[in-house]
């Protein structure tokens, strides 16, 4: 029998845009799909973090609870033994995964989990994706109902605030505008599971702009389909995509053509640190500026004098936030105090404290912290 000629896939989606910067990784991933392009420990556990989360969010929404965490810890065990998962990340990926198991799901907001959608942008042009989660949300300020987007991410590296929305959010963003014709107002975001920390885009944007932005996303779609399904020859392509999601596969096997000159230009060891530095401080900041408004809004003042605080749920979860996230990178605070003048000196203790942290020790420290079983309490909030 003829041995069937490789055939390009029929549709495109954002995972075969990004792979689609190399001609070279994409055509013998997806054409003639000789390797598994995304693998190894990192893809693993992401993956399995992601599908933990979309399993019990689910599970909250149908059954309309806030939580519950018997079953989240079966749908953990129950995942980690289908994914395969080596029995040596169980601890890292429970401990990570407990955090978002503690939390309440405002099951009342969501529309919509793992929503599976294609749409043209040409005829037979067709783009295909999985959305994680849609909610939707009254905006005080605007008194108006806001869609939320939001995409689910295990990555370590924080963006930046104006890299909100991400290319892939603006994909996203395009059959949800289709589907809810009444919405005025989105807003997209990341959930960044290894922190369990939303980034959201600063302000909702109008139907308007977002009708303005979709025209720019097709004819940037329609740009990479020529450029990837209609491409003749498929050489190698240098950039930062060689050593996004745990690397290329061909680089790190040494068979990439192009291997002698991609690694020369390397990120080295120092450059990695700082770079993570950097993440962990605009983290800090996103933290800081949302709990310094909480705490602006909820004083209570009598004949202009602070006699009280008033917390939100909203402030409380952005407070648990930063205080988990300060016990995650073992930042000793002794006790946190409800109050303006104490949370101020906490974001300044935590931002001077991550400022000296040594990043590369940080598994060993937090190994060392586990095995002396030191527990470090908080008085004023329940984490």
């Amino acid at each position: 029998m003829e041995k069937q000629k490789p055939r390009n896939p029929t549709t495109l989606s954002h995972s075969q845009i990004e792979h689609g910067r190399c001609l070279y990784r994409y055509l013998h991933g997806y054409i003639n799909k000789e390797v598994e392009l995304a693998s190894g420990p990192g893809i693993t556990k992401g993956s399995f973090i992601h599908q933990v989360v979309a399993d019990y969010v689910k599970y909250c929404v149908t059954n309309k609870v806030q939580g519950d965490f018997e079953k989240f810890n079966e749908i953990f065990k129950a995942r980690f033994k289908s994914f395969k998962v080596p029995e040596e990340y169980y601890k890292e990926l429970w401990e990570q995964s407990m955090e978002f198991g503690a939390k309440s799901v405002h099951f009342e907001n969501v529309l919509d989990i793992e929503n599976k959608f294609k749409f043209e942008i040409d005829p037979g042009k067709i783009i295909t994706g999985v959305i994680d989660i849609t909610r939707l949300y009254h905006d005080e300020n605007l008194d108006e109902d806001v869609l939320n987007i939001i995409d689910y991410k295990n990555q370590a590296n924080i963006l930046k605030v104006d890299e909100i929305p991400t290319e892939q959010l603006r994909i996203y963003t395009i059959p949800i505008f289709l589907m809810y014709p009444g919405i005025k107002y989105f807003r997209r975001g990341i959930y960044y599971l290894k922190y369990n920390f939303i980034q959201q885009e600063p302000e909702p944007v109008s139907r308007m702009d977002i009708a303005v932005e979709i025209d720019a996303t097709k004819e940037m779609l329609l740009r990479q389909w020529d450029r990837i399904r209609n491409a003749t020859s498929h050489p190698p392509q240098t950039g930062e995509h060689c050593f996004k999601y745990g690397g290329c596969v061909f680089l790190k096997n040494k068979e990439c053509p192009k291997f002698n000159d991609i690694n020369k230009n390397k990120p080295t060891d120092i450059e990695n640190k700082i770079r993570k530095c950097k993440e962990h401080k605009l983290l800090a900041k996103e933290l800081e500026a949302e709990i310094k408004e909480g705490l602006k809004s909820e004083c209570i003042t009598v004949d202009d004098k602070e006699v009280g605080y008033a917390l939100t749920e909203e402030t409380k979860y952005n407070l648990n936030q930063f205080v988990e996230f300060a016990k995650k990178y073992d930042i000793d605070l002794s006790e946190l105090n409800v109050s303006k003048t104490q949370a101020e000196k906490l974001i300044k203790k935590f931002q001077r404290e991550t400022a000296n942290y040594d990043i590369d020790d940080f598994d060993g420290r937090v190994e060392k912290m586990q095995d002396t079983k030191k527990i470090t309490k908080f008085k004023g909030l329940t984490i």
